[in-house]
């Protein structure tokens, strides 16, 4: 189920209303408390590699890396400052933007919050 269908049926079921934008971020927030899938084993982006790859393809801003893997910058910078895991869409593009390198040279599958993040 998508966010937004779980966003409604979450509405539904608490009775929330979306009345300020400082509602839904309660809302959100709490979706987020109660999701079924904390805990669940997550992607991370080993970001010092991919600087090393940037380098040895003469790419020169973080613009220019995120066009070539084909997401927006934000989405880049959110990866690669452990916001967010890689997504399946994030880890196929950045493997065909980068066809030398390997699943397990760029990224890093863990339960938790990788050792890049909490150091």
């Amino acid at each position: 189920m998508g966010f937004a269908a779980r966003f409604r049926e979450f509405e539904a079921q608490h009775g929330c209303k979306k009345v300020a934008i400082a509602q839904v971020v309660c809302t959100v927030t709490r979706m987020q408390e109660l999701d079924t899938n904390a805990g669940q084993p997550k992607t991370w982006l080993r970001r010092e590699k991919l600087n090393e790859l940037r380098k040895a393809n003469g790419i020169q801003t973080e613009a220019e890396l995120a066009r070539i893997i084909g997401v927006s910058p934000e989405t880049l910078w959110r990866v690669s400052n452990y916001k967010m895991p890689a997504s399946g869409g994030f880890i196929a593009r950045t493997l065909i933007a980068f066809p030398h390198a390997s699943f397990e040279v760029l990224f890093e599958v863990t339960a938790s919050e990788p050792a890049a993040a909490v150091a």
